[in-house]
């Protein structure tokens, strides 16, 4: 039954409408990664960064949705922040990656408000092995059966824009700009809107409080997370997500010498796939160079705590 519902999924991408086009991937540590959705976060720390992402989502299905994410970013003196997102994405018979190249620039407006804009380009690779499928009556040549491995190259092109003041970060974007909101193939992602808004909390010496709200909306589907964590003495943090009328999670993570960030995620599920998976793990390993000042108490983020 687990791989005849994995088979569903997948051919439901075939068909080009919006209601079952190829989305972007899922994460729940989206708020250590906001370069997969965002350009205009390229360069946010400073300094040097690069992450790594891994996703096991649905977990007892056979060929359940696998994601990694690589991010690379930094800031330049004068002339913005260049950045990298990679993506390998495979989801039952199918298999996306994603590649492109990140460039924001930043106005400052005072000492603790600052605006950015970002672009990024760069191409998505799709396959889908149609030699897995079964079909009920293989004597039958279905005119519209995919039967063979399919592969397509496509370019694809993001915008986003950052506003930060003070210890509050804002930010909104678009990815896949160069298509319809509405419809899709296999071979094209429609367009995806993010919304993303944190706060860092200051509760008391050495304790910080970080909400964080992340909207998307693609293929006539919104979908919003909220979450908190708390960062005790700049060692490590604990915090818990909701994901509306689809799973709840919890967070963990550990910060090394100010450099390194481990942190990990579970996600159990609230909705009619409840009883039928035993949720997702989801892991990242992020490094970053150390700031050589404090940025005039500018944009104190979770990962900065200067």
């Amino acid at each position: 039954m687990k791989k005849y519902i994995l088979l569903l999924i997948s051919l439901a991408s075939l068909a080009p409408c919006a209601l079952w086009a190829q989305n972007d991937v899922q994460q729940t540590n989206y708020m250590f990664n906001e370069l997969s959705f965002n350009p205009a976060y390229a360069g946010a720390t400073g300094t040097f960064r690069a992450t790594l992402l891994g996703r096991k989502q649905w977990v007892g299905f056979e060929n359940s949705p696998f994601m990694q994410t690589l991010a690379v970013d930094g800031a330049m003196k004068r002339f913005g922040s260049l950045g990298f997102v990679a993506i390998n994405d495979m989801l039952g018979y199918q298999h996306f990656t994603h590649a492109k190249a990140l460039y924001s620039y930043t106005v400052k407006f005072t000492e603790k408000a600052r605006f950015t804009l970002g672009a990024g380009g760069g191409i998505i690779y799709s396959s889908l092995d149609g030699s897995s499928f079964a079909y009920q009556d293989q004597q039958t040549t279905d005119p519209v059966g995919i039967f063979d491995t399919q592969s397509d190259l496509r370019p694809t092109f993001d915008i986003g824009v950052q506003f930060l003041h003070s210890n509050l970060s804002l930010g909104l974007s678009v990815t896949h700009v160069q298509q319809s909101l509405r419809y899709a193939t296999i071979a094209d992602n429609p367009q995806h809107y993010y919304f993303y808004g944190q706060y860092k909390w200051n509760l008391k010496p050495n304790l910080y409080a970080v909400p964080t709200v992340w909207i998307k909306h693609g293929s006539n589907k919104t979908q919003a997370d909220a979450n908190i964590n708390f960062y005790m003495n700049n060692r490590f943090w604990l915090g818990a997500t909701y994901r509306i009328a689809e799973s709840a999670a919890v967070l963990a993570g550990l910060i090394l010498k100010e450099q390194w960030y481990v942190g990990y995620s579970y996600d159990f599920p609230i909705s009619n796939l409840t009883g039928h998976n035993l949720g997702n793990h989801e892991i990242f390993v992020s490094f970053r160079l150390k700031p050589k000042a404090a940025q005039s108490g500018f944009y104190q983020s979770t990962r900065l705590f200067n």
